[in-house]
């Protein structure tokens, strides 16, 4: 999806998607939660892609006002998301405020988010790379909680300017 101004959401709907691969969404101007809590079932997805959507603000797991669950109780299934690459997206608070299965994230891109404060859930620890680039509100990097990161090869971190630790320590 690209050049979609007046889009507020994909699908309002509850919905399962087994068989969706990949989602790319640019320049969808209204849009403030890319997976809303209503989706129940991601199994198959890869490859998470939002560029300058400059109202987003969550990218998984995000509630509209007229849903009734909370979306830290909701449960979403992401065996086999891969990357998630994040682009100048001036609004995004977080990536994610639902509880995840997911077994598989390798990559994740962060660039120009100048709201978010934190980078992903501490449960994310087979991670290859991480990629952050001039997010001004980020102080910590990768959370204290993290205490394994075994697959980990690669962190750049560039023009970060509150960027206190990369590593979280104890507080």
């Amino acid at each position: 999806m690209k050049d979609l101004p007046e889009l507020k959401r994909i699908c309002s709907a509850k919905l399962i998607c087994d068989s969706l691969q990949q989602i790319e969404v640019s320049y969808c101007n209204s849009m403030e939660s890319l997976v809303p809590s209503s989706w129940i079932s991601l199994v198959k997805l890869e490859k998470i892609t939002v560029v300058g959507c400059v109202k987003m603000e969550e990218i998984i797991g995000g509630t509209r006002s007229d849903e009734e669950s909370s979306s830290s109780s909701t449960e979403f299934k992401l065996l086999k998301l891969r990357s998630l690459a994040l682009f100048h997206l001036p609004e995004l608070k977080r990536i994610c405020s639902a509880k995840l299965m997911r077994d598989s994230l390798q990559q994740i891109k962060v660039w120009n988010c100048n709201s978010m404060e934190s980078l992903v859930p501490s449960s994310w620890i087979s991670l290859q790379q991480i990629e952050v680039w001039n997010c001004n509100s980020m102080e910590s990097l990768v959370p204290s909680s993290w205490i394994s990161l075994v697959n980990l090869e690669k962190i750049t971190v560039r023009e970060c300017k509150k960027m206190k630790e990369i590593i979280g320590g104890t507080r």
